[in-house]
């Protein structure tokens, strides 16, 4: 029975620390991202893909992503899809998962792009 009950709970937190590991990602790339709105203009644009974009985000720069979905990215690479006011937004950047981030991997935005 004792070994049933430690199988029980090694399993639930192998599920919650999975959910924590992929929520981190959603919180880290729209916490950079609302952070990056925010930044001066010159800065803005070097994450930009195009004018269209830098536009968008400068004329709505008060506003939050929102219904992020998951990761569709693969191995070091992420892309998410949120909306952002009433467009898609990409959000393209890299993931460390060397040293110490190898528990919390670190990522890093990139690239955004507003889907017109």
């Amino acid at each position: 029975m004792k070994k049933i009950i430690l199988i029980f709970m090694l399993v639930l937190i192998l599920i919650g620390g999975y959910i924590v590991y992929d929520q981190e990602g959603i919180y880290s790339t729209s916490h950079q991202f609302n952070k990056i709105i925010r930044y001066p203009n010159k800065r803005i644009k070097k994450y930009c893909i195009n004018s269209y974009t830098f536009n968008y985000i400068k004329s709505h720069d008060k506003q939050k992503l929102k219904n992020i979905i998951d990761n569709q990215g693969s191995e070091d690479v992420f892309y998410y899809v949120a909306t952002y006011i009433n467009k898609k937004i990409g959000i393209y950047g890299k993931i460390n998962e060397s040293g110490f981030h190898l528990l919390m991997p670190s990522y890093k935005v990139k690239k955004i792009i507003i889907y017109k």
